[in-house]
């Protein structure tokens, strides 16, 4: 504020790019008059039992979240909902402290892991410390989400995104592919982009990007997991460049300054774009060896980026804080080929990059 007085100048527009500063980025946009999502969206968006209470009126499928505080709550709850279910907190992104739990002997430790995630990461983020969420297993495990661009005038679905997931008991991302293979069933696609736009539709998300996330089981079955009111994390948007030539980045701010036009939209993808994740094995690492891959190694690859240090404890994943590093690919064949597995290629780099040994 003392930078505009002093400069005369006033922001253009407030862009969030994740779910940590949309709250900042309502109280700016408020002072200075500008167009922004309104404060019950944000606070939908960030408040996934709210957020499903919404969706489930409008004929949404949602799994329904109970909200809890207590040990004690927590195992009433669960004696409600029944084993296997989920914890996960109440207003944190990034899977972190989403744990699945199995039977009684495992719930007040996991819930233990959620509140020790939460004390050390909820306060810098803007997150609740406090309040959890309990909500029943799902069974499906294939997980995507839809990209959708927002403005007052119209919506649209950029495209859908295939995401892989870790082991259980954890939830953590690690992969992401664009554009998704279930573009090759139009019927099911439509039906994806259908409730992505109901769904932004339902929260009332006018400005720029909308994270949609589903789970898609093998009849068809379509289940919203949660609606962020911001880009997609993890690099997708820049999955998305590549694919379409388009910058997804530059839409968003165009929606938030009252700019963007339905031409100005992607109309087609150019290839296929993917990152995975580096999960070395358990232990400590003694080396990274770089120079130990081969042209065949990196068949596809864009860019190895390393995000650790020789030295660093290696953990195995369970949410965004224990990555060591990605990888980007990008494919000249639309639709990948089967013959492409994301995960097993990442690991196979991960393996000849670090050396581990025991501490």
């Amino acid at each position: 504020m003392k930078f505009c007085s002093k400069s005369k100048m006033i922001p253009a527009a407030v862009i969030p790019l994740n779910d940590f500063v949309l709250n900042a980025g309502l109280k700016i946009a408020e002072h200075f008059d500008l167009p922004y999502n309104s404060n019950k969206t944000i606070t939908l968006c960030r408040t996934k039992d709210l957020m499903k209470e919404v969706l489930e009126s409008k004929n949404i499928p949602v799994v329904k979240s109970h909200r809890f505080s207590t040990i004690e709550e927590a195992k009433k709850l669960a004696n409600n909902i029944g084993f296997p279910l989920v914890i996960k907190p109440l207003n944190f992104g990034g899977s972190g402290g989403v744990i699945k739990v199995e039977n009684n002997a495992e719930l007040e430790k996991n819930i233990t892991l959620t509140q020790t995630h939460l004390k050390m990461f909820a306060e810098k983020y803007d997150s609740d410390a406090d309040q959890m969420l309990m909500e029943p297993y799902i069974q499906i495990k294939r997980e995507i989400s839809a990209e959708v661009i927002n403005t007052p005038t119209f919506r649209h679905v950029i495209s859908i995104t295939d995401k892989f997931l870790s082991q259980e008991p954890y939830f953590s991302e690690t992969g992401h592919i664009v554009p998704s293979l279930l573009y090759r069933d139009k019927c099911l696609s439509a039906k994806i982009t259908e409730m992505a736009l109901k769904a932004c539709e339902a929260l009332n998300i006018n400005y720029g990007m909308a994270h949609v996330e589903m789970k898609i089981g093998p009849d068809g079955e379509i289940i919203v997991i949660e609606v962020g009111a911001r880009t997609a994390g993890d690099g997708i948007m820049d999955l998305y460049e590549k694919s379409t030539h388009v910058n997804i980045y530059e839409l968003h701010c165009k929606a938030f300054l009252n700019q963007l036009t339905e031409n100005e939209l992607p109309k087609e993808f150019f290839n296929t774009s993917a990152i995975g994740y580096l999960h070395p094995e358990k232990g400590l690492i003694k080396k990274i060896n770089l120079e130990s891959l081969t042209d065949t190694d990196l068949t596809h690859v864009d860019l190895v980026a390393i995000r650790t240090q020789v030295g660093q404890k290696i953990e195995s994943p369970k949410d965004w804080s224990t990555r060591y590093g990605f990888v980007e690919y990008t494919l000249s064949d639309l639709l990948y080929d089967h013959d492409f597995d994301l995960i097993k290629t990442t690991n196979t780099i991960a393996k000849k990059v670090f050396s581990i040994g025991t501490e």
